[in-house]
């Protein structure tokens, strides 16, 4: 989601009972996207991600961030250099996408946590819990307590350093997030107990195949309730068709509920009659003839 028309459709659809949740671009709430009027091809070029970036929308998905219960911030991470984005015959056949793994957690705090619109516990909603719920991962994952995984990211809030392309991980020369003043970092990441990176750099470690299981009931339990409401219930009733003031119909000596009280078999047409005129129950056949210069009408 990058635009507030998008977050605003959402939001009409939440209120009619629509269970939807945002899941918000970092690079729109880094930018917007009035940089693809830029005089400077390669400066354009380099906004153009998969998720066309709008002017002026910044604001209100921070806003969803801090409201929507369960709205995270994706990274859309997809590494393009500037060559394969400028050799494309124009703007149509240009590929799109952007960085973001590394930048998505640093842009957050900046653009929300920085200014006051979420507190740091929301900031891991976003950035972590609200994902391992909805994957179904948590709390195995998105939770530091006893029996979840050792994932672990030290945040030092206390740094102020500018994002530049050429000093990150991915194989890109430049990106839509260069320049862009930051004033926080990750210092360490553990994974599974080991360190994975430090100061920049990475540190080998080992990665494991999680299965997942589907029905998260961070999304789902809602629709089960849903359905539990409207399904009909079956409703006992006695001999005279009224139901117990306890709920209970009474019993036989045997302990089993008295034999309701049987309705008379009803005849499978409402055209069926129940006169009878002789033994030959065939219908009766009308015939109508018209002969030259008069008519004539029979039965039989």
């Amino acid at each position: 989601m990058s635009s507030a028309e998008s977050l605003s459709a959402l939001e009409r659809a939440r209120s009619s009972g629509a269970i939807a949740h945002p899941e918000i671009a970092c690079a729109a709430v880094a930018t917007d996207g009035k940089h693809y009027f830029d005089k400077n091809l390669k400066q354009a070029a380099l906004h153009m991600t998969e998720i066309p970036l709008r002017t002026e929308g910044s604001s209100r998905l921070v806003s969803a961030l801090a409201s929507q219960p369960l709205a995270v911030c994706t990274s859309g991470h997809h590494a393009i250099s500037s060559e394969s984005r400028m050799s494309a015959r124009d703007f149509t056949a240009m590929p799109k996408g952007s960085v973001g793994v590394e930048e998505r957690m640093c842009v957050v705090w900046e653009k929300a946590v920085r200014t006051g619109r979420i507190d740091p516990m929301r900031f891991v909603a976003v950035t972590s819990t609200n994902a391992a719920k909805m994957f179904n991962m948590y709390p195995k994952k998105g939770r530091i307590a006893v029996g979840a995984d050792a994932d672990l990211v030290l945040w030092d809030a206390s740094v102020r350093w500018k994002l530049s392309a050429t000093e990150r991980q991915s194989s890109v020369d430049a990106s839509l997030y260069d320049g862009l003043t930051l004033h926080a970092q990750a210092s360490v990441t553990i994974v599974g107990g080991q360190v994975a990176w430090k100061d920049g750099k990475i540190q080998e470690s080992k990665g494991s195949f999680i299965p997942l299981s589907a029905s998260s009931p961070y999304l789902f339990s809602v629709v089960q309730q849903r359905d539990k409401v409207s399904t009909a219930e079956k409703v006992d009733r006695g001999d005279n068709g009224q139901v117990p003031a306890n709920g209970v119909l009474p019993k036989d000596k045997r302990g089993n509920p008295e034999p309701g009280y049987d309705r008379p078999s009803v005849r499978k047409s409402h055209l069926e009659s129940n006169i009878s005129f002789g033994a030959d129950t065939r219908p009766a056949s009308t015939r109508v003839r018209n002969p030259p210069g008069g008519r004539s009408t029979g039965f039989w």
